[in-house]
């Protein structure tokens, strides 16, 4: 199906649209003017663009990264156990 905008992609017109997207709440809209920094969000005129699958993305890979540093925190912290527990006991 072919969108208003003359793509098959899916676009959110308006921050009401982009936090409702983003955070399951409509009312987070001056979060989203926030976070033009980090997401694909775009200004034509007075009004905020995003497409729905470029935020998923960029919201898969942030999830991806937030998961990779726990793993890699979570090996350190294993290593040092292991290290500790390792270690004779003086008594």
């Amino acid at each position: 199906m072919s969108m208003p905008n003359g793509t098959s992609r899916p676009m959110l017109r308006g921050a009401r649209a982009i936090s409702e997207h983003l955070f399951g709440d409509g009312s987070r809209e001056r979060a989203v003017y926030e976070l033009r920094k980090e997401f694909p969000i775009f200004k034509i005129g007075r009004l905020l663009f995003a497409y729905a699958d470029d935020l998923d993305e960029v919201l898969a890979r942030k999830e991806q990264a937030a998961l990779d540093t726990c793993r890699q925190r979570l090996e350190i912290l294993t290593r040092k156990e292991m290290s500790r527990l390792a270690k004779p006991v003086e008594t």
